[in-house]
């Protein structure tokens, strides 16, 4: 497809501020403990998503009942612009904890993986 082969203008940017939300949530909390723990965070996330997902749809939806009446939806579509940027800042913190997951993980396994044979330190890989 056209648009896979071609980066979109601010996927650069978004996979910068997932970064930034990335370290500043690394810098408030400390890795998940467990794939449990690292699954009730994203899931919260996607929640919120979610939440102004319907908000957004809902905002939306009477927006339209307007434009078929002919009436202006100005406040509406300030209210789906705002409504629009916060889905964005919640996606970029699901993304993050995806990546604080994986961290987390792999950071565990590593260790679990240097302790072999009764406890014998294994040199890291």
């Amino acid at each position: 497809m056209k648009g896979q082969m071609k980066m979109n203008a601010v996927e650069k940017d978004v996979n910068e501020l997932v970064f930034k939300e990335l370290n500043s949530a690394n810098t408030k909390f400390p890795l998940f403990p467990s794939a449990h723990h690292g699954y009730a965070v994203i899931k919260e996330e996607i929640e919120e998503v979610m939440d102004g997902m319907n908000l957004l749809l809902e905002v939306f939806a009477n927006a339209w009942a307007g434009i078929k009446k002919d009436e202006p939806v100005f406040e509406q579509m300030k209210i789906i612009r705002e409504v629009a940027k916060n889905v964005a800042i919640e996606s970029i913190q699901v993304a993050a904890m995806c990546d604080k997951y994986d961290m987390s993980l792999q950071e565990g396994a590593r260790n679990a993986s240097q302790y072999a044979d009764n406890d014998t330190l294994k040199p890291a890989t």
